[in-house]
């Protein structure tokens, strides 16, 4: 009797160790942060655009599959583009100014990420998986210089509603106790689809892409 009061004891003291042991399979979060957005796809936007700031903030989701892999996914906002200087001249070609001109699209973006975790307390991961992205809104802008009043218009209607692609990302996760973490991640949403409803000469398409740098808040829900 005694040596199964102890069997008993002992099985019960492993299971709650087990179960106190396991870390927390589902957690949610917010992330955000700056970034570097550029266009491609075509010669004249790879040469009149450069690269322009842009910015993430979003909601995120994490269920572990084992200690070392998990899907991720979510939902952000993201503000993205490219800018350009421009040299204006008149009928004789003669310069009459310089200005700055933009294109920025905002889009909301689904990812879908397969992520491997390695290390104890602090953990390092790498992440990559296809991301979808429905544009809100386009903006065209031209800065104001001397006589020239500048414009902002919305030509959304020139692009496609839906960029698709590849998102990849590495990075670290540092818990501040066992419900709360926060982490730190360079990712690059690199657009696959042509943007363009209209026609582009000899081919070509204007796709975009967005490197950030991205701070998260997460909470890990416990286990039940």
């Amino acid at each position: 009797m005694k040596r199964i009061k102890f069997a008993l004891l002992t099985v019960i003291f492993l299971t709650g160790t087990l179960v106190k042991g396991q870390e927390s399979r589902f957690s949610i979060g917010i992330e955000g942060g700056p970034g570097i957005s550029s266009l491609r796809g075509n010669e004249w936007v790879e040469n009149f655009y450069d690269p322009a700031l842009s910015y993430t903030l979003g909601l995120s989701a994490e269920y572990a599959l084992n200690n070392l892999l998990s899907i991720r996914s979510g939902v952000t906002y993201e503000a993205k583009g490219a800018k350009a200087n421009v040299t204006y001249t008149d009928v004789n070609g003669n310069t009459t100014g310089n200005g700055k001109f933009e294109e920025r699209f905002n889009y909301l973006n689904f990812p879908l990420m397969l992520r491997y975790k390695v290390g104890k307390k602090v953990k390092c991961f790498i992440n990559t998986g296809p991301y979808i992205a429905v544009l809100l809104k386009e903006i065209t802008r031209a800065e104001a210089f001397g006589d020239f009043r500048g414009f902002e218009s919305n030509n959304s209607d020139l692009y496609k509603k839906i960029d698709f692609g590849i998102t990849a990302g590495i990075g670290a996760i540092f818990p501040l106790n066992d419900k709360i973490s926060i982490s730190t991640e360079i990712r690059d949403n690199f657009g696959l689809a042509n943007l363009s409803k209209q026609e582009i000469a000899d081919g070509g398409s204007i796709k975009i892409n967005n490197a950030s740098l991205l701070v998260g808040l997460a909470y890990h829900i416990p286990n039940h």
